[in-house]
């Protein structure tokens, strides 16, 4: 069981880093963590917008293409969450595409698995500077 694990991890780093599997070892599989998912939007067509285009059918076919991607992302990301005591903590991903999720050490590496994932990533508090 702890051969296919790492076999996982080793699988999909290139959406976890490295820093982040580091701390991740560490866990117990079953502990709770707080992560951002974020969307892979590679092969959507709202990367194909310019800054400067106005709402034309272009765009408002990009949003909509986003928006059944999001959906697509959502039910799978479910999936993962009921196995691995998964919660959302925002009901839609944002306008950078990512979602914050409390979920599994183990439900972290199931969600890098993911086509529309692009990465996960730690949800760390800010501190101001000194």
């Amino acid at each position: 069981m702890a051969k296919i694990q790492v076999e996982k991890e080793l699988s999909h780093q290139d959406k976890i880093s490295a820093e982040f599997t580091h701390r991740l070892r560490k866990l117990n599989p079953h502990q709770v963590v707080r992560v951002l998912v974020l969307l892979n939007l590679n092969n959507n067509k709202i990367n194909q917008l310019s800054n400067s285009q106005k709402f034309s059918n272009k765009h408002i076919s990009a949003v909509k293409n986003l928006r059944k991607l999001e959906k697509q992302a959502l039910n799978d990301i479910h999936k993962i969450m009921q196995d691995n005591d998964g919660k959302l903590l925002a009901e839609h991903f944002n306008l950078l595409g990512s979602i914050p999720i409390e979920i599994t050490v183990a439900g972290v590496y199931q969600l890098a698995t993911l086509d529309v994932v692009k990465a996960v990533i730690e949800d760390q508090e800010i501190y101001p500077l000194k």
